[in-house]
């Protein structure tokens, strides 16, 4: 049974066993799985508490933009450079994102990207330690980990996060 929990594609079957869902089950499977390593994007688990307060408007825009960072969504590993100014390129699921990046008053990261029209991604963003977050969708409850990777990034290309 061990094994199976460690196969990060099977997390709705592993929930279903497990008899849990929503947040509950991503932290009972998040207890269970160990970090993956997929290049060259590095995943973390979902911790089952955040270590930190949720974030004010101010913190979230001063460590935000100008940097890269990597991520976990569901299993799913992403990686995202934003721009001083806010423009940012996604690199997630084999596929590249164009967006804008802004924080509202308060506190959340939203982000738009021109291939998602209509679509707005805003999340409250967790300190879990040094350089480390956890973005949370408050409707949901939904959860990813963030983590920087590069800081003082000038300006963002796909290319760059693809190489």
């Amino acid at each position: 049974m061990g094994n199976f929990f460690r196969d990060p594609r099977q997390p709705a079957i592993a929930l279903a066993l497990l008899g849990l869902s929503g947040l509950a089950g991503v932290q009972a499977l998040a207890r269970q799985t160990s970090p993956i390593q997929t290049s060259p994007i590095q995943t973390l688990p979902i911790p089952p508490v955040a270590e930190g307060p949720v974030m004010t408007a101010e913190e979230v825009k001063a460590e935000l933009f100008g940097v890269e960072v990597v991520g976990d969504d569901d299993g799913r590993p992403w990686r995202e450079c934003i721009a001083p100014e806010g423009k940012s390129v996604l690199y997630k699921d084999k596929m590249v994102y164009h967006g804008t990046v802004y924080v509202s008053a308060a506190g959340y990261q939203c982000f738009l990207y021109d291939e998602q029209p209509g679509a707005r991604w805003c999340w409250r963003m967790i300190r879990n330690g040094t350089d480390q977050y956890i973005n949370e969708l408050p409707r949901s409850g939904s959860r990813q980990t963030m983590r920087i990777v590069r800081k003082k990034v000038k300006e963002c290309s796909g290319e760059a996060l693809i190489g």
